[in-house]
């Protein structure tokens, strides 16, 4: 394998820190609730999770609220009592209109920042970024009546760990005549050759830069009441940490004749671990 069980732990640790500090540093959001959820729902976890948010200095009080899920296996069921529970917190905080509900894994630090903001101007239509592996990295359910709330399965019947999960999701929406747009295309990192398309893309990203292209500045139009949101992904500082600590990248300097060893005259190049992926 291309990491060990430490290794995979590692990583693990480093994508949800990254996925949870980039949702707490993007000022669009910072009015936004969230919500972690850890599962098994053992007291030891809720620990891991409390001493991982203090580790990156997240505020557990008011900006991140600790859930734990059922302590079962299906993920459908799963995300349904995710649903109901944060509605419940609405209903509880006394909340005039529930606002929509966002899902996000752990396991795609890359997050499409301005895909999330869009999402919650869209109080109708849902919103998925499929993933490249047949699956979906983001799911944004819109604000519904109480009544419809109440009637709607958004996660039965769906083909979880499937090329076809993503499609499946979208004919249940479609059976409750609910609208989604797609947005853009999201990498979850399941596997191996998971692991090194993201260090290939972390690569690639850096020689852009070293050729002065910059970020993206494509802007994602809507013609609702959605503003114009230039197109901006997370960057990954953990993760990228976790992966040179991993030997999957390794710091090279731009020029070989420059002595020095400042950050900005460093480049990531792939690691001697990367090899060990077919």
């Amino acid at each position: 394998p291309l990491l060990n069980q430490n290794g995979a732990a590692l990583l693990a640790k480093a994508m949800l820190s990254d996925v949870l500090t980039s949702l707490s540093n993007y000022k669009p959001l910072e009015k936004t609730q969230k919500f972690l959820f850890y599962a098994p729902p053992q007291k030891g976890n809720e620990i891991i999770m409390k001493l991982l948010l203090d580790e990156i200095h997240l505020n557990l009080t008011n900006e991140w609220i600790l859930m734990p899920l059922l302590d079962q296996q299906d993920l459908g069921i799963q995300l349904e009592y995710a649903w109901r529970q944060v509605q419940k917190h609405q209903e509880e905080e006394e909340e005039e209109e529930g606002g929509n509900v966002l899902f996000l894994g752990m396991d795609c630090p890359e997050l499409p920042l301005e895909e999330i903001q869009a999402s919650f101007f869209r109080t109708l239509t849902a919103t998925m970024c499929p993933a490249d592996d047949g699956g979906y990295g983001m799911l944004c359910i819109p604000t519904l009546s109480e009544e419809a709330d109440q009637t709607k399965r958004f996660f039965e019947n769906i083909a979880w760990s499937h090329s076809l999960t993503a499609l499946s999701q979208l004919k249940v929406l479609s059976d409750y005549n609910i609208p989604c747009k797609l947005g853009r295309l999201m990498h979850d990192i399941d596997e191996p050759k998971d692991v090194k398309a993201m260090a290939q893309r972390i690569v690639l990203a850096n020689d852009d830069d070293d050729n002065n292209n910059g970020p993206i500045t494509t802007m994602a139009l809507e013609k609702s009441s959605c503003p114009s949101i230039p197109m901006q992904t997370a960057s990954c500082p953990y993760t990228i940490q976790a992966l040179e600590q991993l030997g999957v990248l390794k710091r090279k300097k731009k020029s070989d004749d420059d002595d020095n060893d400042d950050e900005k005259n460093m480049s990531w190049r792939l690691g001697e671990t990367i090899n060990k992926v077919e």
